[in-house]
């Protein structure tokens, strides 16, 4: 056997000696080492507790307060529709909603005013045409024309005689009957003037001229004249002048500024008062035309004065017993929006003199059903979305709504009302 005692004694010999001798001479077994103490500051268990407790107290905070639920319910509608006549009477001293009437007043406002207005007539005050025509009679008998029974016309103008024309023997022909005419069995040329003045009166010589008389009538074939020479003179020179249609326009236009200045300052002193159309009336007290029809005038004035008369009423009070009259007509569990509500007004039946008309009012509006706020609170404390919407849309009163939970990861609506807000729509 080999010398076990000098194999241990050779092999110890080769281990260098790295580990201090204190800490071998301490560590003699490894089962007895243990870490270093640290000097660390002692914590009084006062301030831990109270730490630990806050700490929970804003953890509990967060989770049973912080949670909250919107819900926004939209309530049912119905649409609503009524007619109303409600009576309007001077003599009504305050609203009567049993009886239909509202109080009324005949307000009257007296204007005055004038306007210019430019006139839309003319005259040509230029020249006549003049000149000289020929007759040609083959009726077969003398005639005798008068200048105040006889006219004359060639295209479309008409022409008179200046002097009655006698002894228009017939005129003859030479040789036979289609040949040409005898000059002188002709009357001299007779002078005539056109019946306007005018540059379209002027005629070229040789122009025919149509004869229309009172006793032998208008037979061209037989009877005719022709410009013995140019009629002339005719001239064009047109003026303005006041026609009666340039009066009667101007007292309507100045009579219908008048009655918008009446009805504005009416409305100005009564704001709260409704005047419908039909329940005026204007009558004019005075009217002057500064001249008179026929006037040569570019523009001319006119002068007014009037009296405005209404029969006026309140809206509101109108709207009083609509409202109060459908209010008394719904059952508790609906309710009218009357700020969304539209109503139409018509007067009729209008007498001024007794003060007195007839309005008739049309409402169109919604009739909303009403909704228990504290009670649908209550029913939803602690659900879940779904359970709040099988609630709520199992009564007939609700439209629609929507759930909106926060923060992220809440799943059901908090127990304390404080924290669930329920906006009805």
């Amino acid at each position: 056997m080999p010398n076990l005692d000098i194999v241990r004694r050779r092999t110890t010999a080769r281990l260098p000696n790295i580990f201090p001798k204190k800490l071998v001479q301490r560590s003699s077994s490894w089962r007895s080492w243990s870490w270093p103490k640290l000097n660390l500051p002692r914590i009084p268990w006062k301030i831990v507790l109270l730490a630990g407790s806050v700490i929970v107290l804003v953890l509990a905070s967060l989770f049973v307060y912080l949670p909250s639920a919107t819900v926004t319910v939209k309530a049912r509608s119905e649409p609503l529709a009524r007619d109303f006549e409600i009576r309007v009477d001077q003599n009504q001293q305050e609203v009567s909603i049993a009886d239909l009437a509202i109080p009324a007043r005949i307000i009257e406002q007296e204007v005055a005013g004038e306007k210019k207005i430019a006139t839309t007539g003319s005259r040509n005050v230029g020249k006549n045409a003049s000149g000289f025509i020929s007759i040609y009679n083959f009726s077969k008998t003398t005639l005798v024309l008068k200048a105040q029974t006889t006219e004359l016309t060639a295209n479309g103008h008409k022409y008179y005689f200046t002097q009655d024309v006698g002894s228009i023997r017939p005129t003859a022909r030479i040789g036979l009957e289609d040949q040409e005419i005898d000059e002188s069995s002709l009357v001299p040329p007779i002078p005539v003037v056109a019946a306007s003045p005018g540059e379209e009166f002027n005629l070229p010589s040789g122009t025919r001229i149509e004869v229309s008389n009172e006793v032998f009538g208008a037979q061209p074939q037989l009877l005719y004249a022709v410009a013995a020479q140019d009629i002339t003179g005719g001239s064009t020179k047109l003026v303005k002048l006041v026609t009666q249609t340039d009066i009667d326009n101007a007292f309507k236009s100045l009579g219908a500024e008048l009655d918008a200045q009446a009805r504005t300052t009416v409305s100005g002193q009564n704001p709260d008062l409704a005047i419908s159309e039909n329940a005026v009336t204007t009558q004019t007290l005075e009217q002057q035309a500064e001249l008179a029809p026929g006037r040569e005038a570019e523009e001319f004035n006119v002068k007014m004065r009037s009296k405005f008369r209404a029969l006026a009423y309140a809206q509101s009070d109108a709207r009083k017993i609509i409202f109060e009259r459908l209010r008394r007509l719904l059952p508790e569990t609906k309710t009218l929006s009357e700020e969304k509500a539209a109503v139409d007004f018509a007067l009729s039946n209008v007498d001024l003199n007794l003060g007195v008309g007839l309005l008739h009012a049309h409402v169109e509006g919604s009739v909303v059903f009403k909704l228990d706020h504290d009670e649908l609170v209550e029913k939803i404390r602690g659900k879940s979305a779904e359970e709040i919407r099988e609630i709520f849309l199992s009564k007939p009163e609700i439209e629609s709504l929507e759930i909106e939970f926060s923060p992220f990861w809440v799943k059901s609506s908090p127990k304390f009302k404080g924290r669930i807000t329920l906006d009805v729509l």
